[in-house]
């Protein structure tokens, strides 16, 4: 599953939801470069292509720069929005 593990024993990613007290939804991420799928995760890209990750600046503009598969494009996913969400379980409010 995603994630670096780092300082005390924590790590990055999606892993650091691993054992929360609530549990957490995913579906639709892409895991690049060796990072795996969360556990129940049904809809999701894997590739073991580095995606060779760099920011470039152009003058005033700053550019995320990645190659990926083309398989990635075809992910299964669905738009993220409020009304998918719906409300937060401890305060019973909108997203």
């Amino acid at each position: 599953m995603g994630g670096t593990p780092e300082e005390n024993g924590r790590f990055s990613g999606l892993k650091s939801y691993e054992n929360v007290e609530f549990p957490i939804f995913t579906d639709g991420n892409a895991y690049l470069n060796t990072a795996g799928s969360f556990p129940d995760e049904k809809n999701f890209f894997q590739s073991n292509v580095d995606p060779e990750i760099n920011i470039s600046e152009e003058g005033q503009h700053v550019f995320l720069n990645f190659h990926f598969d083309e398989k990635m494009s075809r992910i299964n996913t669905q738009t993220v929005n409020t009304k998918l969400f719906g409300k937060a379980k401890i305060p019973n409010q909108n997203y």
